[in-house]
């Protein structure tokens, strides 16, 4: 009889842990044929594994174009794969079709208002700065909001959030965002960076020279970049570029020289107009 309770309860759990998966999945192929499915149905849902993984290899190897058409190939079978919408926009925006990009994520946020990912990536895809892209810091900001709306944990999406607000001058809510970001996540070598910036603007050579100190140490200890929009910033490649700085090496002259060249570059952004994408 314990034999047999001990059975029962296992195959609940069991069957518990698959309803799990199953709900859990983003997409509503799933990659198992059932035995009730009509023989087209079995093939259909068999080969849109086929491409997805096919688009996964291309995506991984830097084949942008044949990522391109194996993961349209795919949402041609399951339009509403989460999966494949977000990384089609990553391979999109590597290939520079950025209008393209966009529409992407956006249907894959119309499909699931909860998908942060989606939002971040709009956000990071209006402020990147890469030649041919829109630039839109308020549209930016806007998408990244929402995505920490959805999750309190985007770290990334905070640390964003304060760069835009210094890109268009708000110094106050830049150090706000800047603060909780470098509180959040101690490896987020940007927010120490661009924090030691403010200290720098208000005259406090030695705390921006601590937080100096503090973003190279991060950066050799942060996680790689994300990939597509989700990887670049215009303000990436200075706190990235400090990576292979000695802290010793951190003098008063060493962090006037850098925050004047990232003060010159901040005024000179504040000064474009912004380059709207095609709906």
């Amino acid at each position: 009889m314990k034999r047999a309770a001990g059975f029962l309860a296992l195959g609940f759990a069991t069957g518990f842990i698959i309803l799990t998966i199953l709900k859990m999945r983003p997409s509503a192929v799933d990659p198992v044929p059932s035995p009730a499915w009509s023989p087209d149905r079995k093939a259909e849902v068999l080969q849109f594994w086929k491409l997805y993984d096919q688009a996964t290899r291309f995506r991984l190897q830097g084949d942008w174009p044949g990522a391109d058409a194996a993961y349209h190939a795919a949402l041609g079978l399951d339009t509403g794969h989460e999966d494949s919408l977000y990384n089609l926009g990553n391979v999109l925006f590597e290939l520079g079709r950025f209008a393209e990009a966009a529409e992407t994520w956006r249907r894959l946020a119309e499909i699931n208002p909860s998908s942060a990912r989606a939002h971040a990536q709009l956000g990071a895809l209006f402020s990147c700065g890469v030649a041919g892209a829109p630039f839109e810091p308020a549209e930016a900001e806007r998408e990244f909001e929402k995505a920490l709306d959805i999750n309190k944990e985007e770290s990334g999406a905070v640390l964003r959030i304060g760069e835009i607000a210094l890109l268009r001058g708000n110094i106050s809510r830049a150090r706000r965002y800047l603060e909780a970001a470098a509180a959040s996540n101690s490896k987020c070598g940007g927010a120490f960076y661009l924090a030691g910036y403010l200290f720098w603007l208000e005259g406090d050579a030695v705390a921006a020279a601590i937080r100096l100190k503090r973003a190279i140490q991060a950066g050799r200890e942060s996680a790689p970049p994300a990939e597509g929009a989700g990887r670049l910033s215009l303000l990436t490649p200075y706190w990235s570029g400090i990576s292979s700085w000695e802290e010793t090496g951190v003098t008063k002259i060493k962090v006037d020289d850098e925050y004047r060249r990232l003060d010159w570059f901040l005024h000179s952004i504040r000064e474009r107009q912004p380059v709207r994408v095609a709906p």
